[in-house]
């Protein structure tokens, strides 16, 4: 599995990452996570690897997420794509819907929510 974390947010980022590998491991299969911290060098990982989960926050410098996940939708490009975010504004949340966003989550996220959507999204993507 490879997951990429975008977020600008070091510690933020750091937290979901180890969060990732930790729910990865704990059922025995191997992660590989990158992580960055704007929105260019997002487009940059998703365009030299085979990235099969995508969790991204909604303002990145660079491209913002929004932008990201409406290109990948434009290539056809249907990886599984989670937006981490401050914002719960609902106009930003209906946009990602239309381009089929497979989740939201609200900073600041616990343990058990991540980890809750990792299951989730686990079991439709295996």
């Amino acid at each position: 599995m490879n997951v990429l974390v975008a977020d600008a947010d070091e510690e933020s980022r750091l937290e979901l990452s180890s969060l990732i590998k930790e729910f990865f491991s704990e059922k025995g299969e191997p992660v590989t996570i990158f992580e960055v911290g704007t929105g260019s060098q997002a487009q940059m990982t998703i365009s030299l690897n085979d990235v099969d989960m995508i969790f991204i926050d909604v303002r990145l410098p660079h491209k913002d997420g929004l932008s990201i996940l409406r290109d990948l939708r434009a290539d056809d490009i249907d990886t599984t794509v989670v937006f981490v975010s401050s914002m719960s504004v609902q106009s930003i949340i209906e946009r990602a819907k239309e381009l089929d966003i497979d989740d939201y989550i609200c900073k600041p996220f616990s343990d058990v929510t991540i980890k809750e959507k990792l299951a989730k999204l686990s079991a439709q993507t295996g």
